[in-house]
């Protein structure tokens, strides 16, 4: 009898040291944005507010643009989101309505950027722009997108599934606690011409998903019929990740549809459990919390900044402990560092602009432990 109740004692602690609970991590979440020719066709605007017109139409385009403002305010309201940004279809497209058509860049938005020397190089099909990689975001962010927001105009063509697989391949690896994700706002057309030299497809889209595991939720606006084949890809895209697609035939059905995407997940997350056997074991478990193995390292993401603008080919440099890295800003401004154990380091920045030398410096310490995907940004003087 002594040794039954023994044996119940033993697997009571048991149980109980088996419910621990992980903390999750922020929402990680990039919302990616149709910016092709296509999205200047109507939308009708029922219910968009106290204001609208019953007989109102507004763009695709102007509707997708005020719901993505008005979400990213309230993401940057709620200061416990790290969030990313992509637009497709903005700065270079043909000439519309003519016979032989040139290509024709919107001036304002690459006046916005400084980012007229991306001209020498894109093409339509390839116009797909990280415009700010996942961070955490408040209201300062905001201000500083949101004069490139006003700026974007309905474009070029429409790399949809190119800007698919770029974005998810800026996630990292999913970790146990990840409440992760990509927002789409399209009206669906993928549409690359001859001259792409990035040419993507739906199982490109597939493979990245397979590698990144992100969930991908496609809201598609508007109500013109898409061939057969492409509203199939699209659903199987955003099934197959664990997201969702949804229609949107109004501006009031596109809030409601971007609200519901971007609800955080609340799903709890457990850790992994362990069998005991001893009645020492026991004891131990239950006094203890079981932990996950610390990670060892770190991601850093940046971006260098001159007057709230990004500067590519800056040159940056992380100093400290063992390790000294170097790498050098991209298009966008946005930089990289992989690898990076647990200390204080000095990062710094250095580009030649105008023939002048700028330079910026931070002091930084990075665990792993606490973040292992810490962004920061530097400011030159």
């Amino acid at each position: 009898m002594r040794c039954s109740i023994l044996t119940a004692a033993v697997w009571g602690m048991v149980m109980a040291a088996s419910a621990v609970a992980a903390p999750r991590s922020p929402q990680a979440v990039t919302l990616v944005l149709d910016c092709s020719r296509s999205m200047e066709r109507g939308l009708a605007a029922a219910d968009r507010g106290p204001d609208a017109v019953a007989d109102e139409e507004l763009s695709r385009f102007e509707a997708a643009r005020e719901s993505l403002f008005e979400s990213l305010d309230k993401l940057a309201v709620d200061g416990d989101r790290r969030v990313g940004l992509v637009f497709f279809g903005h700065r270079l497209g043909w000439e519309p309505e003519v016979s032989e058509p040139d290509l024709i860049d919107n001036s304002a938005y690459l006046e916005q950027t400084l980012g007229f020397e991306v001209l020498g190089t894109l093409v339509p099909g390839d116009d797909v722009e990280l415009v700010r990689h996942l961070a955490r975001f408040e209201p300062k962010d905001l201000a500083k997108l949101e004069p490139r927001i006003k700026a974007i105009k309905p474009w070029g063509e429409d790399p949809l599934f190119l800007a698919l697989t770029r974005t998810i391949d800026t996630f990292e690896r999913p970790g146990q606690s990840d409440d992760r994700r990509i927002v789409v706002l399209t009206d669906g057309n993928n549409f690359q011409g001859e001259l792409t030299k990035s040419r993507a497809t739906k199982d490109q889209v597939l493979e990245a998903l397979e590698r990144k595991q992100v969930p991908v939720y496609i809201i598609r606006i508007g109500d013109e019929k898409l061939d057969r084949q492409t509203e199939s890809e699209l659903k199987q895209i955003a099934k197959k990740s664990g997201g969702e697609y949804a229609r949107a035939l109004t501006a009031a059905d596109l809030k409601k549809q971007l609200k519901t995407a971007l609800e955080p997940s609340t799903a709890p997350v457990e850790e992994e459990t362990h069998q005991i056997s001893t009645t020492d074991d026991a004891a131990k478990a239950a006094s203890t919390p079981a932990k996950l193995d610390a990670p060892k390292f770190a991601k850093l993401h940046g971006t260098v900044t001159m007057f709230g603008r990004p500067i590519r080919k800056a040159k940056v440099t992380l100093e400290g402990a063992d390790a000294r890295n170097r790498v050098t800003t991209d298009d966008e401004g946005n930089f990289n560092l992989g690898d990076v154990p647990a200390g204080t380091y000095t990062l710094r920045t250095e580009v030649v602009v105008k023939n002048i030398t700028r330079r910026g410096e931070k002091r930084l310490t990075i665990d792993p432990a606490t973040s292992r995907s810490p962004s920061v940004e530097i400011e030159l003087d």
